[in-house]
């Protein structure tokens, strides 16, 4: 199965090798949403704070199947996967939840209308009128460019194979804290600033290049690293020791 979805993910990174670092100019490409919001349909900080905290969620999406492809090649590692991924959703889940909650209390009164205009109510008031098609476009293609660096840098590239259980578990956090205080604090700034089109637009520059460090620093800690030890539940230890009675047994 591993095997086959290799060769798959081979030929789509055959056919966008003649894009230099398509990975990287997708992340740029959905990082010009919320420009083009800012400049356009006049997006306020809410708006902007929203989507950055929807791509938390896309990203928790794809480390969950980065542990489950990383189980994939042995049975004792596939259920120390599942595991691990059960826990890691309702973990990472509340927190997320609790971002989220946070975000709307705090930003929540400059909620939006159909593209993310002002005209919520209270800091919950405007929380559905922000998912707006806008903001669900810009979701769609958050989806697609971790979507890309999964495909062609995870499983093409074959960065798993570096990475232990551990280390996925726990990559999101330390990248979405480092990102979300610094997004949070230049948001306040900018709302005490009372929200200038120029402050916005730094707003979104500031995210976009530590989006841009994010990526290229996981690159290149990827390529430093040899060959990782996998970190496996106990199931998973008692498998590989027991191996050669459950092969003995037809298992």
């Amino acid at each position: 199965m591993i095997k086959w979805l290799e060769k798959k993910i081979d030929r789509i990174r055959a056919s966008w090798a003649q894009i230099p670092n398509a990975p990287v100019i997708s992340l740029l490409l959905v990082n010009f949403i919320p420009l083009f919001g800012v400049l356009f349909l006049r997006w306020s900080v809410f708006n902007i704070l929203f989507l950055y905290w929807a791509e938390n969620l896309v990203i928790g999406f794809y480390n969950v199947l980065r542990m489950i492809y990383w189980g994939m090649s042995d049975i004792g590692f596939m259920i120390a996967a599942v595991f691990t991924s059960f826990f890691f959703t309702f973990h990472y889940g509340a927190f997320c939840f609790g971002h989220g909650v946070f975000i709307l209390a705090l930003f929540g009164r400059e909620g939006g209308g159909w593209a993310g205009t002002q005209t919520g109510t209270g800091a919950f008031g405007g929380f559905f009128d922000v998912v707006s098609p806008a903001i669900v476009v810009g979701i769609l293609a958050s989806m697609i460019s971790h979507g890309m660096s999964f495909a062609l840098n995870y499983i093409g590239r074959q960065e798993y194979k570096h990475l232990d259980l551990t280390q996925l578990m726990f990559a999101p956090y330390r990248r979405v804290m480092i990102l979300h205080l610094v997004i949070i604090f230049g948001g306040g700034v900018t709302m005490a600033m009372g929200s200038p089109l120029g402050a916005l637009v730094i707003l979104v520059m500031l995210k976009t290049g530590m989006d841009m460090w994010g990526h290229l620093s996981e690159r290149t800690r990827t390529m430093l690293k040899g060959e990782a030890v996998p970190v496996v539940s106990k199931l998973a230890e008692i498998y590989h020791h027991k191996g050669k009675f459950y092969n003995d047994k037809g298992w």
